[in-house]
């Protein structure tokens, strides 16, 4: 079988063990910053590994068999490259649905402070419920609700379980730019 072909299993190891090879000589070197950013941004770096999957094995084949270390970094840096361009058109994104957010929440007069709160919350955590609402705001529960419909309303927060006690409220839009 396919998990028995020690090529198979050496291209495994190495879907793990290159990249972090490079990692390390970047280490050594004067770039260490970009070594942290490649850390920082690994998930988004494997998930170009996953759509260009056969040029990843292609690569990793070719290092085992021809000593091709070369063509893997090129590859590697490609990636990096490509998930650079995508964090940054994704951070972009961020920064307009900020100010448009922003925008919508000055409507809410005196409440717009205790709003501006939830929002910082919800970029960073794009789930909440209303204890931490009332956590975030010391707001009394019924404010608290009330606060939470207005969001709503706007359509910055949706209800997401359907259940009339514990509800959870999502940041779809924000949820959205990383899909």
């Amino acid at each position: 079988t396919a998990l028995e072909d020690p090529t198979i299993i050496k291209i495994e190891n190495g879907i793990k063990n290159h990249p972090r090879l490079i990692i390390k000589f970047l280490k050594k070197g004067k770039y260490k910053f970009v070594s942290s950013m490649f850390w920082d941004n690994w998930v988004y770096l494997s998930d170009f590994f996953e759509r260009n999957r056969i040029l990843y094995y292609d690569n990793l084949t070719r290092v085992r068999e021809k000593d091709d270390l070369t063509q893997w970094i090129k590859f590697f840096l490609v990636g990096v490259i490509e998930t650079a361009k995508s964090s940054i058109s994704t951070f972009d994104s961020i920064l307009k649905l900020q100010k448009e957010v922003e925008v919508k929440i000055q409507t809410f007069g005196s409440r717009s402070h205790n709003a501006q709160l939830i929002l910082n919350h919800l970029f960073q955590r794009p789930i909440i419920d209303a204890q931490k609402v009332k956590e975030l705001t010391n707001l009394s529960s019924p404010s608290v609700y009330k606060l939470i419909d207005e969001l709503e309303k706007l359509e910055i927060l949706t209800e997401i379980t359907g259940a009339k006690r514990g509800k959870l409220y999502l940041f779809r839009e924000y949820t959205k730019l990383f899909k």
